[in-house]
């Protein structure tokens, strides 16, 4: 999946509630293979999910109007962030919540697998 929005040119972010010190090696250990606008964790000054303050400055970095980003996460969290933010939060089924709390939290879509992402994309 992440080859794919690779090879399209699609661009990608990270935000997090982990530790910013702890999130952006992590991601560039792991995720070294593909490219990000932005990576974010939690900071002292900056307000964590669900507020969207951090979402919206990261739509801003990339020039993308919130309601052209579609916000993929496992957890109640990331979809009511997906919300105050104005974008299409997309629960993915192989985290933390199930499907019920994904979609009582605001889930416009669930995935079963990463693949499934591509079909809301193209």
């Amino acid at each position: 999946m992440l080859d794919e929005l690779e090879s399209r040119g699609l661009p990608k972010a990270i935000l997090s509630n982990k530790p910013h010190f702890l999130t952006v090696p992590m991601s560039k250990k792991m995720l070294n293979s593909w490219s990000f606008a932005d990576v974010r964790g939690a900071s002292p000054e900056k307000p964590r999910k669900p507020d969207p303050a951090v979402a919206l400055e990261i739509a801003g970095k990339m020039q993308i109007d919130p309601a052209e980003i579609i916000f993929v996460g496992d957890s109640d969290i990331d979809m009511q962030t997906a919300c105050s933010a104005g974008m299409y939060g997309v629960g993915v089924l192989w985290g933390f919540r199930d499907a019920a709390e994904l979609k009582e939290a605001g889930a416009q879509s669930l995935l079963t697998s990463p693949r499934e992402l591509l079909d809301l994309v193209f």
